[in-house]
């Protein structure tokens, strides 16, 4: 086999002694690498002619015999491959001796075990057999000493075995042939052995001479190596230099800046490709060419002024911004810095860096225009100044264009929005005029609902009856989108018109779409702001119409009533006789009880009526709130006794005190009590509790141990006949105005209502008072405080 599989390395050695010695173990390892290439297949290769010489040979063996020799056979074979595999992983020691040691032992164990196949297969009576066997050994003889004879030790240990089972056997068998084939291979063998000095001899040298010129071949080979470096350090400098300057012309082509070289005068000598492709045209194009070529009317000044900058001095910088002209007459937004280089002499000009920004621009424009025309809606602004703010603004991110917008009447007519660059003439020829193409690209776009473009207004058939005025106004081209709201109907039409004749670019109609999407908002906005507040007059309107004549049937409603609950009373305590019949007793009470009710519904909603009217006054004094706390409670007793529930007051003795509505504040604690008594059930307890907070505020709580109410529901029933649908309201009834009444009592004294409620639980409600209403030490009791103003305190 090759002598590659595993390299040998032959490092750099000493000189003298540790040169020689170094020189010696390599020979004897590349000896040893080689025996060992040679024999990379022997451990398949053994054990399956084994098994071929036991399935095809006659034995005089036991059978239990034979297979403990070819599993003898194996087993030597596959522990030479197990050294041999860790050999050329390179997990072995390198010490040739101790390695040709190693093998020599293995390959003698295993020709000891292979050449014990004579005495088991050797039968004098088969004489084809035994020289097949001899044959065989023969082969085996040769072969080995054809590939080890590179290492005495495993030389001896491969063929040594071998020899001595074929003359032993054929000098015993008494076969004068096979006796004479034992003797020949005696004699052969030791001619093999000389044969085998000569090639150890020769094979060495061969190695030994090559590591004595190693040195040569190295010292050689490293002159030609820094020779071949120099040569390739020269040309890759070169190749370095030609691709910098690639690389250098790359980025400057193709940077998002363009440059440009000028002379003190404002002549190109020198622009990038990135130039050219901003103004149009090659860089050669360019060259000679002056700045201020490309300057429109109102830019040209600029540029003059920032080349007199730019000459002051050396290494001036300047700056300047503003619109351009491309060669082809495209206008476009450009941002420009120059440095004045004149004085360097790799230069000897001024260096100008050109950025085309009309994108940027025109985004910028775009946003400021919508901020415009939506703060002037947050605002308030007439639609017409709004209208003449968005054309305005289309007008100065597309110089030399002029804006208008036209807006359909209810009879589809047009009507002027905003035109604050055209003629009025021209305006107002089309202002009134019915929606028809006959009335213009607007007329045709409000018509159709698709986007006009016409190019020349000279030649397009849309201008046969106003042909003369567009042409005597300058009316070159107009581009007119529909104004559209969300549910698709049209509102009217936006134009671009320029003076020249020329074709639409993409982002131009973009542009004009975006411009009449933004008015068509407006319009939409505007008017639905309009619907709203008519809506909002209407309710208001009837809303007080409503309190207003609630309030004004206070009389009329109680009249009957009182006359009713009067007679029910004294028909029932018989102030005139008996009634008789006993029915007649229970029909007097229900009356009664019902008129009382319903006396007491009409209250509630008269006091919310008058509340929402702006009518109910408050009579506002210095009141006892300790009194009016334990008067409300002796009124409530028969309700809480009748429904088991207990009314306890706790810390309101101790109290100053307030100045309020007598009368509001009663029906405040009233109100509270009867909620809470109402939804107790038995056994149940209502506690009212009152303090001042850190902020001098009164606090009075009313809270019990009642039903309670889910927090999503909180604020519907503070809302007027806002209840809780379901069981409880058709339990408990009621019209759902006690807290929305007292809620509003609180808010006429300057304070507030707060409600706080868990299912099962129970309720909390808490009035605050703000401190302005609580008598100090220092007023006396008939001094009125001045007026709470709660814009004027935190709370």
């Amino acid at each position: 086999m090759a002598e590659q599989a595993r390299p040998i390395e032959l490092n750099a050695l000493h000189a003298g002694g540790e040169k020689n010695a170094a020189h010696a173990a390599t020979v004897k390892l590349a000896l040893f690498n080689r025996i060992m290439c040679n024999h990379r297949a022997l451990p398949l290769l053994f054990p399956f002619i084994g098994m071929l010489i036991i399935a095809s040979l006659n034995t005089s063996a036991s059978s239990q015999l034979t297979t403990l020799w070819i599993g003898a056979v194996i087993l030597v074979w596959a522990e030479i491959a197990v050294f041999s595999s860790r050999y050329f992983a390179g997990r072995l020691s390198t010490d040739p001796d101790r390695l040709s040691r190693s093998l020599a032992l293995r390959y003698l164990n295993a020709n000891i075990i292979w050449s014990s196949m004579l005495l088991l297969f050797w039968l004098p009576a088969n004489e084809a057999q035994d020289f097949f066997l001899l044959l065989l050994f023969v082969a085996h003889l040769s072969v080995a000493t054809a590939t080890t004879s590179y290492e005495w030790r495993v030389y001896f240990a491969c063929t040594l075995p071998i020899t001595i089972a074929i003359s032993l056997v054929t000098l015993l068998s008494g076969d004068t042939i096979f006796m004479s084939v034992g003797v020949l291979v005696i004699m052969v063998y030791g001619f093999m052995v000389s044969v085998a000095r000569q090639m150890i001899a020769q094979t060495s040298s061969s190695i030994w001479l090559r590591l004595e010129h190693d040195d040569l071949i190295r010292d050689l080979a490293t002159a030609k190596a820094g020779s071949d470096t120099a040569l390739a350090d020269a040309e890759a400098a070169n190749e370095r230099l030609a691709r910098s300057e690639q690389r250098f012309r790359a980025l400057v082509d193709n940077a998002f800046d363009g440059v440009m070289i000028v002379s003190a005068e404002g002549n190109i000598r020198f622009a990038t490709d990135a130039v050219a492709r901003i103004y149009g045209g090659a860089p050669e194009d360019l060259a000679g060419m002056s700045i201020l070529r490309f300057g429109v009317q109102e830019g040209a000044p600029e540029l003059k002024k920032m080349l007199t900058e730019l000459n002051t001095s050396a290494g001036r910088r300047v700056r300047v911004a503003g619109w351009s002209r491309r060669l082809d007459g495209t206008k476009i937004w450009v941002e420009a810095s120059g440095r004045n280089m004149l004085a360097d002499p790799s230069v000897r000009g001024i260096v100008l860096n050109v950025r085309d920004a009309t994108d940027r621009k025109t985004a910028d424009g775009e946003l400021k225009m919508h901020l415009g025309v939506l703060e002037k809606l947050a605002t308030g602004s007439p639609m017409d100044q709004v209208l003449e703010a968005l054309a305005l603004a289309m007008e100065d991110l597309k110089p030399e264009m002029r804006a208008s917008i036209l807006l359909l009447d209810d009879d589809d007519n047009l009507r002027i929005g905003a035109a604050p660059s055209l003629p009025p003439d021209y305006a107002a020829a089309f202002d009134g005029t019915p929606a028809t193409p006959a009335a213009g690209p607007c007329g045709t776009a409000a018509t159709t609902g698709n986007t006009v473009v016409v190019t020349d207004a000279e030649t397009d058939p849309i201008f046969n009856d106003k042909r003369e005025l567009a042409l005597a106004v300058g009316v070159g081209a107009v581009w007119s989108h529909p104004l559209k709201s969300r549910d698709g109907k049209v509102l009217g039409a936006v134009a671009m018109i320029y003076e020249t004749p020329r074709e639409p670019a993409h982002n131009e109609l973009e542009f004009l779409s975006g411009a009449a999407q933004l008015a068509a908002i407006a319009i939409e906005r505007r008017r639905a702001e309009q619907r709203l507040s008519e809506a909002l007059r209407t309710a208001e309107i009837a809303n007080h119409s409503k309190s207003q004549f609630l309030a004004n049937m206070s009389h009329e409603l109680r009249t009957p009533l009182n006359a009713i609950i009067g007679f029910s009373e004294m028909i029932r305590e018989e102030m005139f006789g008996p009634v008789g019949v006993p029915e007649y007793a229970d029909y007097i009470r229900d009356i009664h009880s019902s008129g009382r009710h319903l006396l007491e519904l009409i209250n509630d909603i008269l006091d919310i009526s008058k509340i929402e009217a702006g009518q109910f006054e408050i009579d506002e004094s210095w009141v006892d709130l300790p009194a009016i706390a334990h008067w409300s409670k002796e009124l409530m007793r028969h309700r809480a006794d009748e429904g088991g529930v207990k009314i306890v007051l706790e810390g309101l003795d101790d109290l100053p005190e307030i100045f309020a509505d007598e009368r509001g504040l009663k029906q405040i604690l009233l109100n509270l009590m009867s909620n809470a008594t109402k939804f107790t059930p038995q056994g149940g307890t209502v506690t009212v509790t009152a303090g001042l907070d850190t902020a001098g505020n009164l606090n009075i709580m009313v809270a019990d141990t009642g039903i309670g109410i889910e927090p999503h529901l909180i604020a519907r029933v503070l809302e007027p006949f806002g209840q809780v649908e379901g069981p409880m309201t058709r339990n408990f009834g009621g019209t759902g105005l006690g807290l929305p009444i007292t809620k509003s009592l609180a808010e006429l004294h300057d304070g507030s209502l707060t409600l706080e409620s868990e299912p099962g639980k129970g309720t909390r409600v808490t009035i605050m008072l703000p401190a302005a209403r609580i008598k100090q030490d220092g007023p006396a009791p008939d001094e009125e405080p001045a007026r709470f103003d709660a814009q004027s305190t935190p709370w």
